[in-house]
């Protein structure tokens, strides 16, 4: 697993948990244009991304995308 921290900042894998939170990156034109197709897309896509993700995870170990989120208010 990917240990990277600092006293504010921390790396985490994503988790099922955390499929609302991409639903609403991948459904946001302005977080899409840059990525892939440069379309939002849709909850389906979230899924599979996720899906993708911690795949990755179990086939990888520290590879894969992680989120940053802060030490104090887990954000």
């Amino acid at each position: 697993m990917l240990q990277l921290e600092t006293t504010r900042l921390r790396f985490e894998r994503y988790t099922i948990e955390d499929l609302p939170f991409i639903e609403t990156l991948v459904t946001d034109a302005s977080v899409m244009k840059y990525i892939g197709s440069g379309e939002a897309q849709d909850a389906a896509y979230a899924q599979q991304l996720l899906s993708r993700m911690i795949e990755q995870y179990d086939n990888f170990e520290i590879f894969g995308l992680h989120k940053l989120v802060h030490t104090e208010t887990g954000e």
